[in-house]
């Protein structure tokens, strides 16, 4: 990821590596979600759609708290660049989010 290296550029090797365990932490649990969220398709399966997306939800919020505290208790974390290297991946999100978006309501 472009924001570890240059996080480790300027704060040094170990930025660099807090950096991208900020970026696992918000990429695991967002896979958990969307291996949960995208379970079930179609009007028929409508319950355990809606199901599988709380399920998902709880289950991402959950990890993502587990994995910020398996890190701040078993590390002397530099929080900078562990929070800096999450939210660059939060954001990350979003520009595919909208393409994928668009991208659907082009082929309708």
């Amino acid at each position: 990821m472009f924001s570890s290296l240059v996080i480790a550029l300027i704060m040094g090797q170990e930025g660099g590596i807090f950096a991208l365990i900020g970026a696992g932490i918000c990429i695991l649990p967002s896979a958990v979600f969307a291996l949960f969220a995208f379970r079930y398709a179609g009007a028929q399966k409508n319950k355990q759609v809606v199901q599988s997306f709380r399920k998902g939800s709880v289950l991402k919020l959950l990890l993502t708290m587990v994995l910020f505290a398996l890190v701040f208790k078993h590390t002397t974390a530099l929080v900078f660049p562990l929070f800096i290297g999450y939210i660059t991946a939060m954001v990350a999100q979003w520009p595919a989010i909208l393409f994928v978006t668009r991208r659907t309501k082009t082929t309708n």
